[in-house]
């Protein structure tokens, strides 16, 4: 539902304002920091401040281990969480000239 905010940011800010997907950091945070410091305009971040970073932030978007005994979400669950998110990411998607942001 960032949709519905986004246009108007976009709007405000133009091309000062970078969006990063949660799912791309995760799989590249050295990476997807060095991009933020070019957008930027800042100083490389030096191969020991990086690691250094990345080892002190854990992974914010994984289950705990508690919760992955609770099992995968229900198929109906996930199907309806999907149909009702689906228009905004379409728009998301859309707006960012990004099809990544469907979420497929």
């Amino acid at each position: 539902m960032y949709v519905c905010s986004i246009p108007e940011w976009k709007e405000r800010f133009g091309d000062q304002m970078r969006v990063i997907r949660l799912e791309d950091y995760s799989a590249d945070p050295v990476g997807t920091l060095k991009s933020i410091h070019e957008f930027l305009d800042l100083p490389d971040m030096t191969k020991q401040v990086l690691e250094i970073y990345i080892k002190s932030h854990k992974r914010r978007n994984e289950r705990s281990k508690d919760n992955k005994k609770l099992g995968d979400m229900l198929g109906t669950t996930r199907q309806l969480l999907n149909s009702f998110y689906r228009p905004f990411n379409e728009e998301l998607a859309r707006v960012m000239g990004d099809e990544r942001f469907l979420f497929e």
